[in-house]
């Protein structure tokens, strides 16, 4: 409903009206007939099937076009979707030419009559599945057949048409159709096939160039008597006996004696108007085919973009993806650097004993070691009658110098890990001992000194 805005009622009929409207889509009016269902019976129901289903297998340039059908539950209401066509219907103009005491061109009238076998025969010959499934029409009068602005006659209002199971076949229904245009098989409830649709078509032929129904009574019962006579006053003297004979050929009473669509064709006066509605089909053809390659390929580029953005969202992860990979991958690069650095190299004996214990000292606060000797000299001490190893005792106390000295730094190190405290206590230490090697030293350098002035006193004395 949304879809669609109407624009203004055309008619009313005893179960709905008909208005114009615009689809908004495109702008394109159209018409839809509005019927409520809600107070039908079953058998009216199902001719709204009949015909919805009907107008939607049927495409022909002369049967209106059937667009859309909308149901509204809650109000219970049917809309039927379909072409505008803009000339009114024949009723309304056979009304106006009586009113202005006019007539109508034949060759006005030979063209309705083309394009309405032309609607017929793709009715009669319908087929469905490769099977013959002809469709008669059933209710032929001139409200039934509509104009467009060019004047072109098309067929409607298929709600009590029905199909046959074959060409052969022959249908029996009583009361069906609009009196005035009923066959005599109709009048009389006789079986009836397509050619019943052809006495439609005579009584509106005729009514178009007379401007009166051929068979019209005061009563039904009346009207039916006419009918099953079949006897009508001839064309006004303006038409042509070629017009008049067509006429009483579609309106014989026999049945077998009347003409078939394809009977029809092959007038003279219908060739042009046939050939037109042949070069018409072959444009609704053409225009059906271009409609559906049109439907196809809105369809493919639908389902394009769709891929476009599928593969958009999955390039997306990718790339998220391909991101945290890369940070992963940085964060792992530089732990392996932290494990792969190389250990500190070792130090030489010298600096360990030398300016590295100086500097770990000086840190802890003590002083530095003396350094070694690098070439110490023999001494010897005169004492009563033997001598004292000089070297051994400098020997000696430089050994335990040196362990106390390399025990301070070792001790130094050690308190860089653990306590300040300890490692000073044992530089101290080291230290004490180290003072105490140099008085030993000192006392016996001392000794032997003496003893060699005494020496030399006694040599001067004698």
């Amino acid at each position: 409903m949304q879809n669609y805005e109407v624009l203004s009622h055309i008619g009313k009929g005893s179960f709905g009206r008909v208005s114009k409207i615009r689809r908004k889509a495109d702008d394109k009016e159209l018409v839809w007939k509005e019927l409520q269902y809600g107070t039908m019976n079953e058998k009216e129901k199902q001719q709204i099937v009949a015909e919805v289903n009907i107008l939607r297998e049927l495409r022909h340039p002369c049967i209106v076009r059937y667009y859309d059908r909308i149901i509204d539950k809650k109000a219970t209401k049917l809309y039927i979707v379909m072409e505008h066509c803009s000339g009114g219907d024949l009723a309304s103009l056979i009304r106006s030419h009586a009113k202005n005491k006019t007539r109508a061109d034949e060759g006005f009238i030979w063209k309705v009559l083309g394009q309405v076998v032309s609607a017929l025969k793709s009715c009669h010959r319908h087929r469905e599945g490769g099977e013959a499934k002809p469709i008669l029409h059933r209710d032929l009068k001139p409200a039934n057949i509509l104009l467009d602005r060019n004047g072109n006659a098309k067929l409607c209002d298929f709600g009590l048409a029905t199909e046959l199971a074959g060409t052969n076949k022959l249908a029996q229904t009583a009361g069906v159709g609009t009196p005035y245009y009923m066959s005599p098989e109709l009048v009389n409830s006789q079986r009836y096939d397509e050619r019943s649709d052809i006495w439609s078509v005579g009584c509106i032929i005729y009514e178009l160039a007379a401007l009166r129904p051929p068979f019209d009574a005061p009563n039904q019962l009346a009207l039916a008597v006419k009918i099953n006579e079949g006897k009508f006053k001839r064309l006004p003297a303006v038409f042509s006996d070629e017009l008049e004979r067509t006429c009483g050929w579609m309106l014989r009473r026999d049945i077998s004696r009347r003409p078939r669509v394809e009977d029809l064709e092959r007038l003279p006066h219908l060739v042009l108007p046939l050939r037109e509605a042949r070069v018409g089909m072959k444009e609704i053809e053409v225009a059906n085919q271009q409609a559906k390659v049109a439907r196809d390929q809105r369809a493919a580029e639908e389902r394009l973009r769709e891929r476009e953005k599928e593969l958009g969202r999955r390039e997306e992860e990718v790339r998220k993806r391909e991101e945290q990979l890369t940070k992963r991958m940085a964060e792992v690069t530089m732990r392996e650097k932290r494990l792969a650095l190389p250990p500190p190299p070792p130090a030489s004996r010298d600096a360990q004993m030398g300016g590295v214990d100086d500097a770990e000292n000086d840190m802890a606060g003590l002083p530095p070691a003396p350094p070694a000797a690098a070439n110490p000299k023999k001494r010897t001490s005169a004492g009563a009658g033997f001598r004292i190893p000089l070297v051994a005792a400098e020997t000696a106390g430089g050994a335990a110098a040196a362990a106390g000295a390399q025990q301070a730094p070792m001790s130094t190190r050690n308190a860089h890990h653990h306590n300040d405290e300890n490692a000073a206590n044992a530089g101290n230490a080291a230290g004490g001992e180290f003072e105490a090697f140099q008085k030993r030293r000192r006392v016996v350098a001392g000794g032997g000194g003496g003893a060699q002035r005494g020496k030399l006193g006694m040599r001067n004395a004698c």
